[in-house]
């Protein structure tokens, strides 16, 4: 597989090698068609090693359209630190 920059359009990095970011498989099941035959797809995306700590790929699913977004992950808190509570509006 060849990739020629990272998945992140913001990032300009480019050019991964085998041992720097991170490669995501991104499998989307896409359902049943006419024939009742279930239809996947697979994506393979890279992220520079950057945006690979802070970035991760989701799939959403809106109507007939499948968008693969990436969002921002969360820091997990650190061992014995108490857990923060997030409120929501």
């Amino acid at each position: 597989m060849m990739y020629g920059k990272c998945a992140n359009h913001s990032c300009s990095a480019s050019g991964p090698s085998h041992d720097t970011g991170k490669f995501f498989r991104v499998d989307i099941d896409l359902g049943n068609n006419k024939g009742g035959e279930c239809q996947h797809k697979t994506m393979y995306l890279w992220l520079c090693p950057e945006c690979a700590q802070q970035l991760r790929p989701h799939v959403q699913v809106v109507g007939d359209m499948v968008r693969v977004q990436l969002a921002r992950i969360q820091p997990l808190p650190l061992r014995g630190s108490p857990a923060v509570p997030v409120g929501i509006n």
